[in-house]
């Protein structure tokens, strides 16, 4: 993978607009705004953000992430990327709607991932449909 296929810079259209120069793209990325949308519902944020970094690595370039996380923590419930701003744009709204469904006293259970806790909904409900 070359330099200009990992990082990147949204234009002033949400396009991604990959560069090859590591020191203006640190400079850049940290000055823009890189969210998509932000959303408190209930007991769960909702976070849609460009990552910057190909998230890709050896197939699709992979440009954005929305995660639901229990409100106020990093326990994360949920985790989806897109290729670009209009798919971000439609999972944010996705995720919306998976959360408005839960029951708010849906039963959480906490799994140690990477020195991490991960949240995960033991509902029935499928966000990838």
């Amino acid at each position: 993978m070359k330099v200009c296929d990992t990082f990147a810079i949204l234009n002033e259209n949400h396009e991604v607009v990959p560069m090859d120069d590591c020191d203006k793209w640190v400079k850049s990325y940290c000055l823009m705004d890189r969210h998509v949308g932000f959303d408190h519902i209930g007991s769960y944020d909702i976070s849609t953000v460009f990552l910057g970094i190909n998230h890709g690595f050896f197939e699709e370039c992979i440009w954005f992430e929305t995660m639901i996380f229990l409100h106020n923590t990093f326990n994360e419930i949920y985790c989806d990327r897109y290729k670009n701003w209009d798919e971000a744009v439609a999972g944010h709204k996705k995720a919306i709607e998976y959360v408005k469904n839960l029951d708010d006293q849906a039963p959480v259970e906490e799994t140690s991932r990477a020195n991490s806790f991960t949240a995960v909904i033991t509902s029935s409900t499928d966000l990838t449909k």
